[in-house]
């Protein structure tokens, strides 16, 4: 960068430089939606991202007004952030590299919803082999197709039908009790403790085995192994 003092048709050398990069944009987020409560983590995806890897990236959430969060630089086509609380609706995210001088535009929007939660879950309990369908009976449920369960440690796909139940399948699992919780983006799970019990079905046992072709017997179907 050269200067002229005093309109003086000679420049002076500053030692200063002036980087000039092709414009920076935001073209995805990963999830793209969260609760208002904020806290979910998003991988924004973008291109010409300027700057040493781990360096501070400003991230700009809504409009009028917009709230600045630091985001970390990962590459040059991918910034990390945690989405800060904001109300329900959607909001464009930009990103800066420039401490706010210049921003991206036209970037992708996240949808701000309200906090899952859960309430129950029928039947409550399933096999060890898995494969059973459960209706989950909550609130805040959207269809997303990142719409997911969490059994323990392990996660299923689950269907949307409300915005207060969804359908998940049972993971393999052994027997015992597991926390079941909902995420609508794939990270964000709910934490209602509700639990789900795994049984080992033994060999059943049908008493009387044969009956009238009339029907009304009255059997009994037990099993040595079944636990409450």
């Amino acid at each position: 960068v050269f200067v002229s003092l005093g309109g003086v048709a000679s420049y002076e050398d500053t030692g200063l430089s002036f980087l000039y990069h092709p414009d920076e944009r935001v073209i995805a987020l990963e999830p793209s939606m969260g609760g208002t409560e904020g806290g979910t983590l998003v991988s924004l995806f973008g291109a010409n991202l300027v700057g040493a890897s781990g360096a501070t990236y400003r991230v700009f959430v809504g409009s009028g007004p917009s709230q600045e969060v630091e985001g970390r630089l990962v590459s040059s086509t991918l910034v990390v952030v945690t989405m800060p609380p904001r109300a329900a609706g959607l909001a464009v995210v930009e990103v800066s590299n420039n401490g706010g001088a210049d921003r991206s535009s036209g970037g992708p929007k996240f949808l701000y919803g309200a906090a899952l939660s859960v309430a129950a879950v029928m039947p409550s309990r399933g096999g060890n082999a898995g494969g059973s369908f459960v209706t989950v009976l909550g609130s805040g449920f959207l269809a997303s197709q990142d719409l997911s369960c969490k059994f323990g440690d392990d996660v299923t796909a689950s269907s949307f039908v409300t915005s207060s139940s969804v359908v998940c399948v049972t993971p393999q699992h052994d027997q015992g009790n597991v926390t079941l919780e909902v995420s609508g983006n794939g990270g964000d799970y709910t934490v209602s403790g509700t639990q789900f019990s795994y049984f080992e079905p033994g060999a059943w046992f049908l008493s009387p085995s044969r009956g009238s072709a009339s029907g009304l017997t009255m059997v009994t179907l037990r099993s040595e192994r079944l636990v409450g």
